[in-house]
């Protein structure tokens, strides 16, 4: 249904035949439909209002006290119109977002609801709106489900790790003074073409196709590729790892000669120790970047090759192609034959998605949450960087919706023919300036100064208090954010003590 408003000579504005806002008292009826659902309101809430109307009870809402973070959802571009020509004042305020198609609106969910602290959420759709655009709400609904469902593996996801991934940082910061990081490449590849490979089960398929590859475009692979590409006599020039756990078995069969591996530093220290050859290092904390003072976060959709995509992103590298990256059971598998590690995985609960080539793929709600992320980082790609080229020559799995999607030789048509030679990237890396202990050491000092005003603010006005308080990017307010929702003072005493044991680790860690 495609309801038109109509706006009458006394000032009535109706949806269909619906009466949406009265000529008179707008903004007052507005907040009579919205005052049983704010009533509970409390900071830090999030409110999808399904459908703009011309701003009435957007505005109501944003000044309603406390007023909720508010994403409004219109996809209709005449309402749009209307509402900024006729309406009131209402996009004020922090935490106000328009989106204007579910894209949109994913995203502007995902940062508070996957990226953010969670913290609850409410629809609301004005009754005229339920009654002559149901669909609005409908589709409002769906995308607060997925994001829901996806901020909920999210922080399963951390919160199982976030111990192991602070000791393993406090272990390995040390690194920083030894091996490069590989953000510094920021821009150099700029124009080349990118191969990002993942260990997904298509990845057989197109093996024969990858021989001499890297003699054309740059080639970064997940660690557990690695050995699905040794066998197929293809050494990629950048491998990283990224798990909490030991998965130095990765690496078993590849060329340490030609392949430089980058491990993240929150991963297992044994990624640092067990590889034979060139070692680089790269952060996924933005804290930790700012600690160091030099080179950039990596941004993760939880899994590594989505962080060597972010790092082809970095270098400037067009097109981007992924390959091996099912993001789904392609025929009842999850993995590359060879990939060590993972043959006898679970099965976790399943779920359908729209699959390549058609029809649905089976896909679990963690792989569900990566194709989340591609998507979100294909729609930022093309708004920020519309030239960019994002390709899936994956031979199966999981549809990325903002890609194209090309079979392996039609893809690798589009690349240039020139010859490209790894040697100037990894000498320019090698020869990076790293930092020197006494200025880290300075830094943590300061930090660690930090998390005790943080608790002494803790103790003395409360957490709210305190996370408003705090330098959003503040070790002390990085631990606070990653607290479940409903946590109280015990819980967030613990989070600051914590991360204040590691920062005194990292620095004793520089000198051991």
């Amino acid at each position: 249904m495609n309801a038109a408003m109509v706006i009458t000579e006394q000032g009535d504005c109706f949806l269909g035949n619906s009466l949406l806002h009265p000529g008179q008292g707008a903004l007052a009826a507005a907040r009579r439909e919205l005052a049983p659902l704010l009533a509970g309101a409390q900071p830090g809430d999030t409110l999808v209002l399904a459908g703009l109307g011309l701003g009435w009870h957007a505005r109501a809402a944003r000044e309603h006290d406390p007023a909720p973070h508010l994403v409004v959802y219109e996809p209709d571009a005449r309402r749009r119109a209307l509402a900024a020509a006729l309406g009131p004042a209402w996009l004020n305020g922090s935490g106000t977002i328009l989106a204007k198609d579910s894209q949109e609106l994913i995203e502007a969910l995902a940062a508070r609801l996957v990226y953010g602290q969670g913290g609850r959420l409410a629809l609301f759709s004005p009754p005229a709106y339920r009654q002559a655009a149901p669909e609005v709400l409908a589709q409002a609904q769906e995308m607060a489900r997925r994001s829901q469902e996806r901020g909920q593996v999210e922080r399963a996801n951390r919160g199982a790790k976030q111990g192991l991934w602070l000791g393993h940082l406090a272990h390995n910061f040390k690194y920083v003074l030894n091996h490069p990081d590989i953000s510094r490449l920021a821009g150099m590849g700029r124009g080349l073409p990118a191969l990002v490979v993942g260990a997904g089960p298509s990845l057989d398929a197109s093996l024969p196709q990858l021989r001499g590859l890297e003699q054309r475009c740059l080639v970064l692979a997940a660690a557990s590729a690695l050995g699905p590409l040794a066998q197929a006599g293809v050494a990629p020039h950048l491998a990283l790892a990224m798990e909490a756990k030991d998965e130095s078995r990765q690496f078993a069969g590849a060329d340490p000669k030609t392949t430089i591996l980058a491990a993240a530093t929150s991963s297992h220290p044994a990624h640092f120790t067990a590889w034979p050859g060139r070692l680089a290092l790269f952060h996924l904390q933005p804290w930790v970047v700012k600690l160091i003072g030099v080179g950039a976060a990596l941004p993760s959709g939880g899994h590594v090759t989505s962080v060597a995509f972010s790092l082809a992103i970095l270098m400037g590298c067009d097109p981007l192609l992924l390959l091996g990256q099912d993001l789904a059971f392609s025929n009842g598998r999850q993995h590359a034959s060879g990939r060590p590690g993972g043959e006898d995985d679970n099965r976790p609960w399943t779920v359908r998605v729209p699959a390549i080539g058609g029809g649905l793929v089976e896909t679990s709600l963690v792989m569900q949450s990566y194709i989340a992320w591609y998507q979100e980082s294909a729609a930022y790609l093309a708004r920020e960087q519309p030239g960019r080229r994002v390709i899936n020559a994956s031979a199966q799995g999981a549809l990325l919706p903002g890609f194209a999607h090309l079979p392996l030789a039609q893809a690798l048509e589009t690349l240039p023919m020139s010859s490209f030679d790894f040697k100037y990237m990894a000498t320019a890396l090698q020869g990076q300036e790293r930092p020197r202990a006494a200025d880290l050491s300075m830094r943590l000092g300061l930090a660690r100064a930090g998390q005790r005003q943080a608790l002494r603010l803790l103790e003395q006005c409360g957490l709210e208090a305190c996370r408003q308080g705090l330098d959003p990017a503040s070790p002390g307010a990085v631990a606070l954010r990653e607290l479940p929702p409903g946590a109280g003072l015990e819980q967030a005493r613990e989070a600051l003590s914590s991360m204040s044991a590691t920062l005194r680790n990292m620095a004793e860690g520089l000198y051991a």
